[in-house]
């Protein structure tokens, strides 16, 4: 037996038209991104210049990134926020635990104030 959440994300996943189950699925990793000021979001640019090809290597292809224009409706105000493509969730915890990547999360330490990092599955 479920809890109400687990019970409404199932029904919502119903509705949604899920692509994809289970741990073999593709796996998006949304990531919000508030900086650390006054040069968060020029660190930032270095560690992603140092991570990417870590990152390759592990099947990520960022998707998208985006920095805000405009907050329409609602309290959600990053600096900046991307989603990036991985074969798997299993790859990106691969990736998490690269000694490589290990060796330059720190510099992703010193830009970042805040971030959010969700677990997606892609709609239809």
């Amino acid at each position: 037996m479920g809890t109400a959440n687990s019970d409404s994300k199932n029904s919502h996943e119903k509705e949604l038209c899920v692509e994809g189950e289970g741990k073999d699925s593709k796996a998006y990793i949304f990531q919000a991104v508030w900086f650390k000021k006054p040069n968060g979001s020029r660190r930032y640019s270095t560690y992603l210049a140092a991570a990417n090809p870590i990152a390759a290597k592990y099947g990520a292809h960022r998707v998208v990134g985006l920095v805000p224009r405009e907050i329409i409706r609602g309290d959600f105000h990053p600096d900046y926020f991307c989603v990036i493509e991985w074969p798997s969730i299993d790859h990106y915890y691969q990736f998490l635990k690269d000694p490589h990547y290990q060796s330059i999360a720190p510099m992703r330490d010193e830009a970042v104030e805040k971030v959010i990092v969700l677990d997606c599955f892609r709609i239809s």
